[in-house]
């Protein structure tokens, strides 16, 4: 009896601790977002439809762009070329993120392709040529990989 239970109390100690290695081991990208930066603050690219505008609706929420920690003031559903879009992947280690875009020929074409420290925050402005349209951002980690294409379009 006394076997049984030391044996049982093992068993359960060596599930916790493969379960406490598996999950050490194990970061995954949870998460891609897109944010407008506007001298109010960012405004969280969403699938609700504004038409383009910016509805406020502060959450209270803070995104660190270059060592600059600004509010997140409310959404819109689409970025207008010219304008900076903050890029979010959140989640913790070491992903592989790509940045692909379609040409108006249909190429797929890479802007970006490496590892990458997560979270991860990049602003960059929107492109002005139409050709560089159909952007997606991908982060793999392990077996896992999330894509969101950003939206742009005009206000």
């Amino acid at each position: 009896m006394f076997l049984q239970v030391m044996s049982r109390r093992m068993l359960g100690f060596g599930l916790m601790v493969l379960a406490g290695m598996l999950g050490a081991g194990s970061a995954e990208a949870q998460d891609i977002r897109y944010f407008v930066n506007q001298s109010t603050g960012l405004f969280e690219i969403t699938a609700t439809a504004t038409g383009g505008k910016f509805v406020v609706a502060p959450t209270g929420e803070k995104i660190v762009v270059n060592k600059v920690s600004i509010p997140v003031q409310g959404r819109t559903d689409r970025a207008q070329r010219g304008e900076t879009v903050v890029t979010q992947i959140t989640g913790s280690g070491s992903a592989t993120v790509s940045v692909v875009y379609t040409t108006e020929a249909g190429a797929k074409k890479t802007i970006f392709a490496g590892p990458a420290s997560l979270p991860l925050v990049v602003p960059q402005t929107v492109s002005l040529s139409s050709n560089l349209d159909n952007l997606v951002v991908s982060a793999t980690q392990g077996a896992k990989t999330v894509s969101r294409r950003l939206p742009i379009g005009s206000r």
